[in-house]
């Protein structure tokens, strides 16, 4: 029998073209879901990319847009690290410390200069009414004890002096440290004011409208369109092989000639069926005008005159005819 059973109809571009006017229904939907829509407080507005991917921006509108991009512009110094210069400088107390002692010891060694100088002429002048010699040891004995106790004066001087000095100084670091921690705070607060007043101005984002999930689209069905390719091309062929049993067998009447009329002008009632007798000729069924109400099938000669002219022919009065026999050897050799 034929080696070809007719081209299938393209279930595979049918299905292809189902999931994609599935998807393009889905497309719309989306669309339609995703509208530009503006409240009293904020905005959002959809965008599709060359990609086709979706991307919804949202900000505020009126004042509240106004006042977003201030802080936005403010916040952009957070990008920058801490500037510490705007503190101070920074002092820990030692200069006023060294200073204090200073001012403090120098008054006290100056009061002691004073007193002392007229004290050791005194006792210079004490020790030689005495009758005793500047160079005697009892002279110099006299005169180390004036100067032990000037040196204890002066020590004990220099020590109200540190003590005095060592107070000022940590007065100092202890002000100058609540000062820089009272400069450091506002300095934080204020990169801080601009994220807090952007988080407090988010809250007006819940009053924006939702966003609506789109369905998902549905894949094509291959292993479906396969099996029905399959399931028509058994068909096909079963109904050829039916056909060319039948006609073997004597079936298709008119005294077993092989030669058949088979003019469309003759039949009425022509549907043309999707199987094929050979590439490009279909099988078709029919009722002779003659003798309407049994449906007959085979082939129209003008459909095989397009495809095997030499398989039909001109009856005497006219009418074309098919050689089936010819069409059937062509068959088996593939419809050529």
């Amino acid at each position: 029998m034929g080696k070809d059973a007719g081209k299938a109809p393209d279930f595979r571009g049918a299905a292809e073209e189902q999931a994609a006017s599935g998807q393009q229904a889905i497309d719309r939907q989306t669309t339609a879901n995703r509208p530009g829509q503006t409240s009293p407080f904020a905005s959002t507005q959809w965008t599709q990319g060359p990609d086709g991917r979706w991307q919804q921006n949202t900000g505020f509108t009126g004042g509240l847009g106004q006042a977003a991009q201030g802080l936005q512009s403010q916040a952009g110094g957070l990008a920058n690290p801490m500037d510490w210069n705007q503190l101070g400088a920074f002092m820990d107390g030692s200069q006023a410390r060294r200073e204090a002692i200073d001012s403090t010891y120098g008054e006290a060694s100056k009061r002691l200069d004073e007193r002392f100088g007229k004290s050791r002429d005194a006792m210079h002048t004490q020790l030689l009414n005495q009758g005793l010699d500047p160079n005697s040891q009892a002279y110099r004995n006299a005169m180390r004890e004036q100067t032990l106790g000037e040196n204890d004066a002066y020590g004990s001087a220099m020590n109200n002096a540190i003590q005095s000095g060592t107070a000022a100084g940590d007065s100092l670091f202890r002000n100058n440290m609540a000062s820089r921690e009272q400069r450091l705070a506002e300095a934080l607060q204020q990169r801080r004011q601009p994220l807090e007043e952007m988080g407090q101005l988010g809250g007006f984002l819940n009053f924006m409208p939702g966003f609506n999930a789109a369905g998902a689209g549905q894949g094509t069905n291959y292993m479906d369109a396969l099996g029905q390719t399959g399931n028509w091309n058994m068909q096909n062929a079963q109904m050829r092989n039916q056909f060319w049993g039948d006609l073997a067998g004597g079936l298709m009447g008119l005294g077993g000639s092989a030669i058949k009329f088979s003019d469309e002008r003759v039949k009425r009632d022509i549907q043309r069926l999707p199987s094929e007798a050979i590439p490009g000729v279909p099988f078709a069924t029919w009722e002779w005008r003659e003798k309407p109400g049994i449906r007959h099938v085979g082939v129209i000669a003008q459909d095989v005159e397009k495809v095997a002219p030499e398989c039909v022919g001109t009856a005497p009065n006219g009418f074309k005819t098919v050689d089936y026999s010819k069409l059937r050897e062509m068959a088996e050799r593939g419809g050529t």
